[in-house]
């Protein structure tokens, strides 16, 4: 059986340094936008060697879904890029792919990437 791990990552974008943001939300600027990208990964059954697996979740800013963004999910544990989809009129995802095929029970830790963060 191959486990999976469900990823919540949140990202904020500030527009510098603290001093600058405290500025800005001084003067009655707008906050700078929070990003929030989900993922959760489910299969039919068990998650098997060998066996599909779909990964999901959602983009959103400041608390509304983001639409048109390409988001990937990589296996950290190898590094691959295991699929990637673009995000509904709502913020969501869907990614079906394939587990890796295993000969013993292993862990792979799963992420969740926009086009400008993922890794080179």
């Amino acid at each position: 059986m191959v486990k999976t791990k469900e990823v919540l990552i949140g990202v904020g974008i500030a527009a510098g340094a603290g001093a600058l943001l405290y500025f800005l939300l001084t003067r009655g600027a707008a906050a700078a936008p929070v990003r929030v990208l989900t993922l959760s990964a489910s299969c039919d059954g068990d998650c098997v060697s060998g066996g599909p697996i779909t990964f999901s979740g959602r983009l959103t800013e400041n608390g509304v879904g983001v639409a048109g963004e390409r988001i990937y999910v990589r296996n950290e544990t190898t590094g691959e890029i295991v699929g990637s989809a673009v995000t509904d009129s709502a913020g969501y995802y869907e990614i079906p792919a394939t587990l890796p095929t295993v000969t013993a029970d292993t862990t792979y830790e799963f992420r969740a990437y926009t086009e400008d963060q993922l890794p080179s």
